[in-house]
């Protein structure tokens, strides 16, 4: 990790760097898991985004109902390569070609 801690108003945020000239950021969360500088393995959790965990049943049930309102939460994620920012939904999308990466 290159950097993990509080950044301006976005929140806790964690600073990866998967490959030589990438930096992965990720921003919006409440609660760190990690220390800087550890490395990370996949699936290993980095943190949280707060706020208590819904029940199975307000997992299930859509978001917005009728006089119901489930809590959203936000996260921010941000790739660049050399310091210019690419489109994540090349990263996560398979069927999107290696060379856009």
């Amino acid at each position: 990790m290159r950097y993990l801690g509080p950044l301006i108003d976005y929140g806790e945020v964690v600073v990866l760097e998967p490959a030589p000239d990438y930096l992965l950021v990720i921003a919006g969360l409440a609660q760190l898991s990690r220390s800087a500088g550890e490395a990370v393995l996949a699936g290993e959790k980095l943190g949280d985004l707060g706020g208590p965990l819904p029940t199975s049943e307000e997992f299930s049930r859509e978001a917005a109902t009728e006089g119901i309102q489930i809590g959203r939460k936000t996260i921010y994620l941000d790739i660049r390569k050399s310091g210019t920012p690419l489109d994540p939904e090349d990263w996560f999308d398979p069927m999107r070609s290696e060379a856009n990466r």
